[in-house]
């Protein structure tokens, strides 16, 4: 990496002004409160925590002391416990939200192997003995890696992380990403749901209200990992685990979705394993690093492969078309304004406001200047009819204005009460921007 890039880099992150206590707010809001059954096959991350139980597996070794740094809510900890039992767990994180709910998972399956305790990973040493320290999607998270990779290497000579693969600026590079792959066989499933009469049950809040403060998202090359572990043996494979998106109603179960969430994770496996034969592997949008101290080993190298953009091939239940706007850009702080919005149903669900168990309807949420959300739950107004497949229709809004003045921005949204936003449910809403005076 040149000194340019580093230096671009880096300007990259500061003006984010990352800290430990945004990334712990972030995670503590994410985590409270979560009922759903992480083990359950129903549940869109089964695979995730399938998939990387399964990388990392291969590497605790009978009898190891395994440090699981920044381990959230304990799920993939708990799924490598239970797997490895002669193995003992410690499951290390600075959100007192996660750590509660790490310890009731680890409580409701009995494990006696596990345990969870609280701790800032910035200063954090593992103790004498340890045998491999993992992190799953908590790496990046690390404000000064460098000095965390000589601190813990002091009293443990093995490493396993799975890392988001970046790009030279420090973002994302999600190069090939099978995130559609799970999302069509998901409206596969709700669709024969819907068409069968086949209800799902719900476990818990179906929108959970959006975290606050901020995570720590640095993002890193092959190259940096290879600098950090120096005279360690590295190990990389791509794997396409670790969805970002979970489709509606991702906390609800059923024999049917347990079946689907069993079928997807089987095609993802033999899929990594055809990319890994093709050598195509590190294109993929995670890395699985194994660091083992030893001789070293230069890095293999990721793919040249061109950003092909893929959308899902099937349509779904929310997909829709915000056609047009009329209305105020301009109005009073505190007011109530009138506005019209013409939509389009590409979805293959009729949208009807009458359905007495969960109707679908028009709402908005409002953002401030920095994009922050300051009002969630807007009014909701009635669809004026049932809109089926292919139709289009005007729904006139009453919208109540924030009471602080300034720049703002109306995102009209449906949602399908009980169920999801649609905007939830990956369609984005119509943004239109409003100055409140």
């Amino acid at each position: 990496m040149t000194l340019f890039t580093r230096i671009a880099r880096q300007l990259n992150w500061r003006r984010r002004q990352w800290s430990t206590a945004r990334d712990q707010a972030f995670h503590d809001a994410m985590f409270a409160g979560q009922t759903h059954d992480p083990f359950s096959p129903s549940y869109p991350g089964w695979l995730t925590i399938q998939r990387f139980a399964d990388l990392a597996g291969r590497h605790v070794r009978p009898d190891d002391l395994v440090i699981d740094l920044g381990c959230g809510p304990g799920e993939v900890t708990c799924e490598l416990a239970r797997r490895h039992p002669a193995a003992q767990f410690l499951g290390i994180d600075h959100s007192h939200e996660a750590l509660t709910r790490a310890r009731q998972l680890a409580g409701r399956l009995g494990l006696t192997n596990v345990r969870f305790d609280s701790g800032d990973l910035e200063g954090y040493e593992p103790p004498a003995g340890t045998g491999l320290v993992t992190m799953f999607d908590a790496f990046h998270h690390l404000l000064d890696p460098a000095a965390f990779v000589r601190r813990a290497g002091r009293t443990c000579a093995r490493f396993f992380l799975i890392e988001p693969a970046g790009n030279w600026l420090g973002q994302w590079q999600k190069t090939v990403d099978l995130d559609w792959l799970a999302e069509s066989l998901f409206v596969i499933r709700d669709r024969l749901e819907y068409q069968f009469g086949l209800a799902a049950s719900v476990h818990g809040p179906a929108a959970p209200a959006p975290p606050a403060g901020e995570p720590t998202e640095h993002r890193y090359l092959l190259d940096d990992f290879a600098r950090w572990f120096d005279g360690y043996r590295v190990e990389v494979r791509g794997t396409v685990a670790g969805l970002e998106r979970y489709g509606q109603s991702a906390n609800a179960s059923s024999p049917l979705r347990d079946d689907i969430g069993r079928s997807l994770y089987h095609l993802v496996v033999d899929l990594e394993d055809a990319l890994v034969r093709a050598d195509l592997d590190l294109a993929a949008k995670h890395w699985a690093i194994y660091a083992e101290r030893g001789r070293a080993v230069p890095p293999r190298r990721v793919p040249d492969l061109p950003a092909r953009a893929i959308e899902p091939p099937l349509p779904g239940p929310y997909d829709c078309e915000y056609v047009g706007y009329e209305g105020p850009h301009d109005a009073a702080a505190g007011s109530t304004i009138d506005a019209s919005v013409d939509v389009a149903n590409r979805s293959w669900r009729t949208w009807d406001s009458q359905a007495e168990a969960s109707p679908v309807l028009a709402s908005y949420h409002w953002l401030d200047a920095a994009g922050r959300t300051v009002v969630e739950d807007g009014w909701r107004t009635p669809l004026p009819r049932p809109i089926a497949p292919g139709e289009r229709a005007t729904i006139a809004l009453r919208v109540q204005c924030p009471p602080g003045p300034g720049r703002h921005t109306l995102v009209v949204d449906l949602v399908h009460e009980g169920v999801t936003w649609f905007s939830g449910a990956g369609v984005p809403g119509l943004r239109v921007p409003v100055r409140l005076r």
